[in-house]
């Protein structure tokens, strides 16, 4: 099959039911998918996250995880959104020592709060285990949605809320100005 937005290639799978024959016999593509509806397509289409106001190699890092989190891959999730936080505490100038020492220099440094610090913890333990190669329990899909939303809070706390205020005091500079936005 052929993607009909980026025309890429997809793999789809389907069950056929009880007449195989009546399957084998279809000489049209086209024509076997109208009467056998895929059950299932690869690669699927997942949408990742917008951070505005994060640095946009952060952003992207952040983005995947939430994309292999639309693809089920859990475990990868949880590693991109621990990658993304460390990738933040080294934009933020916090480059020395482990992923821990790094959070709390952030929290020290006032660059988060203490329940985002916390946040920002949850995150790097729950992924610490599959970073350092002990996988053998599954992360399930609470689990990295979870973690998502915990990567989401530190993001929104340490950029989103700072581009936020820097574009509303663009606005009233504006309006003091007297022009209108």
């Amino acid at each position: 099959m052929q993607c009909s937005a980026c025309l890429g290639r997809s793999i789809a799978f389907t069950v056929i039911g009880e007449s195989p024959a009546r399957a084998a016999q279809l000489d049209d593509v086209e024509e076997f998918w109208r009467e056998n509806k895929p059950a299932d397509v690869a690669p699927q289409w997942v949408e990742g996250k917008i951070f505005k106001h994060v640095p946009k190699y952060i952003a992207k890092a952040a983005s995947e995880a939430y994309k292999c989190h639309g693809i089920g891959a859990y475990m990868s999730a949880i590693l991109m959104a621990r990658t993304s936080i460390e990738a933040a505490a080294k934009d933020n100038k916090v480059e020395s020592g482990s992923l821990a020492t790094k959070i709390d220099k952030l929290a020290d440094d006032g660059l988060i709060r203490k329940t985002i610090k916390d946040a920002a913890h949850q995150v790097r333990l729950f992924g610490n285990d599959m970073a350092h190669g002990d996988i053998e329990i599954e992360a399930t899909e609470n689990d990295s949605a979870q973690i998502l939303r915990l990567l989401t809070m530190v993001f929104e706390d340490s950029y989103e809320v700072v581009g936020v205020m820097g574009e509303v005091g663009i606005s009233l500079e504006v309006r003091k100005s007297g022009g209108v936005e």
